[in-house]
């Protein structure tokens, strides 16, 4: 069920303001929609590019350690696939060992909540299902 939307009331005299929902770009219901269908469909094809890309990557890693190789050159392009090696600080352990020293260095960061990928579950017309849209 749609509410009607609230009418503020101005003071008498008080000059009307003519902006529209596009100056002030402030979407309707209907552009949110449409955006965010937008979205998930392109989201969907990046998927798809991502997973055959993938599989191209994994091809060319095959062939490299098939060939004994960790470097391929071609006339317009050079393939590494080498073994890198980095160090990294495990935080939980130092948390664990010495939480003055963690505590000294931490920092804190602000964030916008992102542990889901985009949306919890889908929409369903006429459902009480709604998509979680995190942005």
């Amino acid at each position: 069920m749609a509410t009607k939307p609230k009418i503020a009331l101005k003071p008498a005299g008080a000059v009307p303001n003519h902006h529209t929902a596009k100056e002030d770009n402030i979407m309707t219901e209907r552009q949110i929609e449409n955006r965010v269908s937008k979205l998930n469909a392109l989201e969907e094809q990046i998927t798809l590019l991502q997973e055959q890309a993938d599989s191209i990557k994994s091809e060319l890693k095959n062939d490299l350690e098939r060939k004994g190789l960790d470097e391929v050159r071609t006339k317009n392009f050079i393939v590494r696939w080498k073994e890198v090696i980095s160090n990294r600080l495990d935080s939980k352990a130092l948390k664990a060992a010495l939480p003055d020293v963690y505590s000294q260095y931490c920092r804190k960061q602000k964030e916008h909540e992102k542990r889901q990928q985009w949306y919890s579950y889908e929409v369903r017309r006429g459902s009480a299902e709604k998509r979680h849209l995190l942005l």
